[in-house]
């Protein structure tokens, strides 16, 4: 009867962890759209010729790649954690 609160709890933590993953990466999302948003307005307001346009494109882009690899990365791999977890359940339920 004491491993039945012990899954709760296991699980509960479990879970717990997940939305914290997920929230986080919410907020590195959240977080890399207003920094774009900003740079987009600043740039606005000053005067560029095209070869400037080009360069400030690039880095932008650059910016893109460099921040959003590490926040997929860590999506991927928190989705596959996941599906590895639940695949452990499944075959420790199939087994009792």
């Amino acid at each position: 009867m004491a491993e039945i609160p012990d899954k709760i709890k296991e699980r509960t933590s479990l879970t717990f962890v997940y939305v914290a993953s997920i929230l986080l990466n919410a907020i590195l999302l959240v977080l890399w759209v207003a920094v774009q948003f900003g740079v987009v307005k600043v740039i606005s307001f000053v005067k560029t010729d095209s070869l400037t346009d080009i360069v400030i494109l690039t880095f932008r882009v650059i910016f893109a790649i460099s921040t959003l690899a590490p926040i997929a990365i860590r999506l991927f791999t928190d989705i596959r954690i996941m599906l590895i977890q639940s695949n452990k359940e499944i075959k420790q339920e199939l087994q009792a």
